[in-house]
């Protein structure tokens, strides 16, 4: 049918908005839902995803489902529902119960043992009081502590040692309360060093039915600042190995949408996947509505089960966080010229009176948004995402520049691994 006469249902949390924008350039009719969880709706919430250009926000997902040509699930909290819909016979964009693989880390690291992927060390201690003990025995060493499944509570903290991490635990025992503090699951790793020629990297694309797509970017993260990456049709073995022994797992659970892995590798080229984004990952989720043409019509053959085109404007891109400070707990206004607003990608936002307006989101982080280019090399597109980044305005605005210098080095370093960006 293609998407110029689709009416197209977007399930949404707040954190793609920007998709939903995307798609309604090019689909014949975009609606967006987002529920809005608890049994005391409020008001503030329920504006998320209204005044949006083209989209049109709903209240009963039950009832547009049916008048509806696809459905589309960007992020990986309703995956269940995203299978059901499979099951009913309807056309959705998702990953399905693969979603499992980023929302239980417990699950990816055994499936990691089964795929044949090694995955970094880890202990996995219950409660508090067993974490401690974990920690006394290996006390001034670098670890990581995650939570595999309730990431509301806190996502990834560094430990380094008990004294300096105690007021922490302390903190986390009064928040949880009594019962969740001596029963929340805890996963404690390693630290994978990646100093003097090491790098973290990653892919992103699309699995279709459990197949990966030969085209997307690879590219490296400032972490939870910027992102540069390039398109290309070659993914490099180090990076590709992951998604090609993942395929078995993908197709046995149902994947029909957008994928990014993320893996470590030290200066000797042994490598640890780390992480699973069964998603569109901020970023490079707004990367992929920028850089591809194809954009909304390759959501639409993903979710048919085949090959998407992914047509791109560019070689490169490049993608700066936005977060603010007053936005953690308070709505902000963000107000950017005309001729950039392809570029400035909200979340958890809404138009009033042709203003942007976006909420806090439910990590009370700040982040708000960000802004992406493309060009013809990865420095090109740096520097053009720096400019852009200058002319947005909100109170409490924060975001960090690419450093092209730091960038060039890390560029280099990926060389010595077989990427090319």
């Amino acid at each position: 049918m293609g998407i110029s006469h689709s009416k197209v249902l977007v399930y949404d949390r707040g954190y793609y908005t920007y998709i939903a924008e995307a798609i309604a350039k090019q689909a014949a009719e975009t609606w967006i839902y987002t529920p809005i969880l608890g049994q005391q709706p409020r008001s503030r919430e329920d504006q998320m995803g209204s005044g949006l250009d083209g989209v049109e926000k709903i209240d009963d997902f039950e009832e547009y489902k049916n008048k509806t040509d696809l459905l589309v699930f960007p992020g990986e909290f309703d995956g269940e529902i995203c299978n059901r819909m499979w099951e009913e016979g309807r056309r959705a964009f998702g990953s399905g119960l693969s979603s499992e693989f980023e929302i239980d880390r417990m699950l990816f690291l055994d499936t990691l043992k089964e795929v044949g992927l090694t995955p970094i060390k880890t202990y996995r201690a219950e409660g508090f009081d067993d974490a401690i003990e974990y920690f006394k025995k290996n006390d001034n060493k670098t670890l990581w502590v995650k939570t595999p499944y309730t990431r509301g509570d806190f996502d990834t903290i560094k430990f380094e040692s008990l004294a300096t991490f105690m007021p922490w635990i302390e903190m986390q025992r009064v928040k949880l309360g009594k019962g969740a503090s001596e029963t929340i699951e805890l996963l404690i790793q390693d630290d994978f060093p990646i100093d003097n020629g090491g790098i973290e990297s990653g892919g992103d694309r699309y699995i279709v039915n459990g197949k990966r797509t030969p085209k997307g970017f690879i590219g490296y993260e400032g972490k939870d600042k910027w992102y540069i990456y390039r398109v290309t049709s070659e993914f490099p073995d180090i990076i590709d190995d992951i998604d090609k022994k993942m395929e078995k797992v993908f197709k046995d659970k149902g994947y029909r949408g957008a994928w990014s892995s993320e893996f470590r590798a030290n200066k000797d080229g042994v490598k640890r996947f780390t992480d699973a984004t069964a998603r569109f990952g901020s970023p490079p989720g707004q990367g992929f509505v920028l850089s591809y043409t194809t954009f909304p019509q390759d959501v639409e053959d993903v979710a048919n089960g085949k090959m998407p085109k992914m047509k791109e404007k560019a070689s490169h891109g490049a993608i700066i966080i936005l977060t603010s400070w007053f936005n953690q707990d308070n709505e902000v206004c963000v107000e950017y010229p005309k001729e950039i607003e392809d570029n400035v990608k909200l979340q958890h936002n809404y138009k009033h009176e042709g203003l942007n307006y976006c909420l806090p989101n439910d990590a009370h982080d700040g982040f708000f948004g960000a802004v992406v280019a493309i060009g013809n090399s990865a420095e090109e597109a740096a520097n053009k995402a720096n400019e852009i980044a200058k002319q947005v305005r909100c109170v409490g605005l924060e975001y960090s520049e690419i450093n092209i210098t730091e960038m060039k080095q890390i560029i280099k370093d990926g060389e010595k691994h077989g990427i090319n960006i």
